[in-house]
């Protein structure tokens, strides 16, 4: 009789300490969430201003940043500017 007994409070202990560590867990999950909607907000906000500041640009600027982009796109955002090192050294 002492054994069930014990072994009940056992479960029901058991059960309560899960939901402890669960309900820290989901409120961990939502404070990191609200954060990542966050930094979303805030990199969504930076390329309005950034599009918002290329759009005022004078057309000659514009298109030059535009072919930059375009180089860097065509390169992975990853350029390999050993070539143009390479270039200034040849021109000297």
């Amino acid at each position: 009789m002492t054994k069930r007994i014990f072994f009940i409070l056992g479960v029901i202990a058991g059960v309560l300490f899960a939901e402890i560590a669960r309900r820290k867990r989901m409120e961990r999950l939502k404070a990191l969430e609200a954060e990542k909607a966050e930094v979303h907000a805030r990199y969504d906000e930076y390329e309005r201003e950034w599009k918002e500041k290329i759009a005022a640009m004078p057309f000659a600027e514009r298109m030059e940043w535009e072919l930059f982009e375009a180089s860097l796109k065509s390169h992975n955002y990853q350029p390999d500017w050993s070539e143009g090192e390479v270039e200034d050294e040849e021109s000297h």
